[in-house]
Formats: structure tokens, C-alpha cells, sequence
């Protein structure tokens, strides 16, 4: 017994109902992998996926060790160390109010004092 699916494939079936399942409608949707089970891998109908887009520029360093920093809530503060991480710039700091503190310079609002 055949029967047309939605997407218009023919699909056999056997006499009892049940799925065919070496038929060429269900050979592209699964693919077997050195273990032996099989994986599901949708189609891609045709379509060809563009490229990722690049990623972008590293942000540079704006802190360095031993630079002088104000916060508005902590007050006056000398940074110890800056890096990178995560796309943004962290920076250790040491201030004369509240002691250590790592922030993060984006959203810390240092002012620099010179």
C-alpha cells in the first residue's frame, strides 16, 4: 500500500500499516553514524545557508595598572589590572572607601583622573 504524505512523497506502507522504513522518503532524513544509530537531519529543501557573519573587533583596553579611576558610588580608586573577557574589558580596582572591587568597564562608569 502507498500513501502520499503531506509534503506529496510517497510513502510505503506495509500490510499491516506500519512505515517502510527503507523507503527513499525516510533514506534522506536519516543519516548513520559510526555507532550505528541513526541520526535525524532535517533537508535543507534545496536552500544553501549563507556564511556566519564575521565577529567583531576585540574591544581594546581603555584601563591600565596603576591609573587612577573614579566611581561615582566607591569614589577615587587605583586600577591594579585590566583584560579582556567576554567581549568586554574587566577591571580590578582598588579603591580607598570600599577596598577590592573587579568591575566591569562598561557598565562601572569610571571616570579616569589624572
Amino acid at each position: 500500500i502507498e500513501q502520499t504524505g503531506i509534503s506529496g512523497v510517497r510513502r510505503g506502507r506495509s500490510e499491516n500499516n506500519e512505515t517502510d522504513w527503507h523507503s527513499s522518503a525516510y533514506k534522506s532524513s536519516y543519516r548513520w553514524d559510526d555507532s550505528g544509530y541513526a541520526a535525524y537531519q532535517q533537508a535543507s529543501a534545496g536552500r544553501r545557508s549563507s556564511p556566519p557573519p564575521p565577529p567583531p573587533p576585540a574591544p581594546e583596553k581603555r584601563y591600565k595598572a596603576t591609573m587612577r579611576v573614579k566611581h561615582p558610588t566607591y569614589g577615587e580608586g587605583t586600577v591594579l589590572e585590566s583584560r579582556i573577557e567576554d567581549g568586554d574589558e574587566t577591571v580590578d580596582v582598588h579603591f580607598k572607601t570600599v577596598g577590592f572591587k573587579r568591575l566591569i568597564a562598561s557598565l562601572a562608569k569610571l571616570e579616569i583622573v589624572e
